[in-house]
């Protein structure tokens, strides 16, 4: 971020008592590395959370299951910004987390469309279950409601990996390349 606003800024202000220091060049390899550590710890534990889904929906443990649905997608939404920022915001709001990953997928940005009522009643009993599932007894999910946002997660789970894998190869690219982001 630093070395790009060095080199695209604009000075609106210098009061010429301390100069600027030029930045140094990202250390492309470096970042990669980071990265891809991150991703691999946070989108194990969207795995985990995801097959433990799976095997409460195998029990008609649907509340559960659902809560756990809400786990893995906000674990894999934070390795995703990880990958590609290098941060996380501190929240649990899968809204949040989801409006700020579209730029690197158009796949993210199409795997819960919210223009069509129905949609949205699934994404909301998701963003809904990470307190409702657990603690009002009014909460309710079906059986094909939980069937599809299993699809969902794993298809967010299949796109994660694919697109942070090519973040990866493209750092490992521009490294050898001796560019800077």
């Amino acid at each position: 971020f630093f070395s790009l606003l060095e080199k695209e800024g604009i000075l609106l202000y210098d009061a010429g008592n301390v100069p600027l220091v030029s930045a140094a060049a990202p250390d492309l390899i470096g970042i990669r590395l980071t990265a891809q550590k991150d991703f691999d710890r946070w989108s194990s534990q969207a795995r985990a959370f995801f097959d433990s889904a799976i095997f409460n929906q195998q029990k008609k443990e649907y509340r559960l299951a659902v809560f756990l649905l809400h786990q893995a997608a906000e674990q894999i939404y934070q390795a995703i910004l990880l990958a590609f920022m290098g941060y996380k915001p501190c929240t649990h709001n899968l809204d949040k987390l989801r409006r700020y990953t579209p730029r690197f997928s158009i796949e993210l940005a199409l795997l819960f469309p919210r223009d069509a009522a129905g949609e949205d009643r699934l994404f909301k009993l998701l963003l809904a279950s990470y307190v409702d599932a657990r603690y009002k007894e009014d909460y309710h999910i079906t059986e094909y409601e939980l069937e599809q946002l299993l699809y969902r997660i794993g298809r967010l789970l299949a796109i994660a990996g694919r697109i942070c894998q090519n973040r990866f190869i493209s750092l490992e690219k521009m490294a050898a390349a001796g560019h800077t982001q």
